[in-house]
């Protein structure tokens, strides 16, 4: 029995069997075309993909062959009766072999899938943009945010856009981003655009402050105690707005949240509840 007949009747694995480490050293015995070969008879097996996938990124790595070509092909080719998964496995792997793939072939690869109906598949898209981005996928981007508004996504153009092209969507943007990417927002608006953050305070207070203390600006007294009220039950922000008060040196405020940090974590639900928002707690 050759080598590939042999994997092809391997037994099947998984993550925490001992056959695995022996499936993927036989795997590393084949040559590049036995290789793609075996790669279509195990393809169900995920563990199985994975480990022939990796071999496959090698050889492309060393040299891209006819026969990757040709796999490259099948991978690509998918019917209109192929079932919906095998159609976004095969999306995987192509997407797992991307990074090892000429400039030409990373194209195509992007322009078919970034539309792609499945959200884990153009996941994978906007992460292999995020490490090589172009200018040239930024029609792409429009046109994909235009109709699935990914959060993803809304990162790319904050991160690659002009920032005149990112406020133009900064309403649908917000609407998508979470607390950290408030703030790469911010911060961003902070370095380019510095006019505009006053009024982006309205959607983020804490996104605000860090933005500010980014270019060395501060707040009072006053309204930076009134926005740590405001964070009382966001833990892990307030922290980052205690840090933020320390850069911008303001030491009374910083007294004040040391003296009554605990009493002001108690209230947080007295003062939710009432709807209360004791403006006069602050002690100069």
């Amino acid at each position: 029995m050759n080598q590939l007949d042999y994997l092809k009747k391997f037994p099947p694995i998984d993550y925490f069997s001992s056959n695995r480490t022996v499936f993927a050293a036989f795997v590393n015995c084949l040559d590049s075309k036995d290789t793609c070969d075996l790669l279509m008879e195990i393809f169900q097996d995920h563990v199985k993909r994975r480990i022939v996938l990796r071999k496959i990124c090698q050889d492309i790595s060393i040299d891209l062959k006819p026969h990757h070509e040709r796999l490259l092909s099948i991978l690509e080719s998918q019917s209109e009766s192929m079932p919906y998964q095998e159609k976004v496995k095969r999306a995987s792997a192509l997407l797992y072999i991307f990074d090892v793939l000429p400039k030409g072939h990373k194209e195509r690869l992007v322009e078919h899938y970034i539309f792609y109906k499945s959200a884990s598949i153009r996941e994978k898209v906007y992460q292999k943009l995020s490490k090589e981005w172009d200018n040239r996928y930024i029609s792409l981007i429009e046109q994909t945010w235009n109709k699935w508004y990914d959060n993803r996504c809304a990162m790319l153009i904050i991160t690659n856009f002009k920032i005149e092209q990112v406020l133009e969507r900064i309403d649908e943007l917000l609407q998508v981003l979470d607390d950290f990417q408030y703030q790469k927002l911010f911060k961003r608006i902070a370095l380019e655009a510095p006019e505009r953050l006053e009024e982006m305070k309205q959607y983020d207070e804490i996104a605000f402050v860090y933005a500010m203390t980014k270019i060395g600006r501060s707040i009072s007294e006053e309204e930076a105690w009134l926005i740590f009220k405001k964070s009382i039950g966001d833990s892990q922000r307030r922290d980052l707005l205690i840090w933020c008060y320390g850069q911008m040196r303001l030491w009374a405020v910083l007294l004040n949240i040391h003296a009554q940090y605990e009493t002001l974590v108690m209230q947080e639900f007295k003062i939710q509840d009432n709807g209360q928002n004791d403006d006069n707690f602050y002690v100069s």
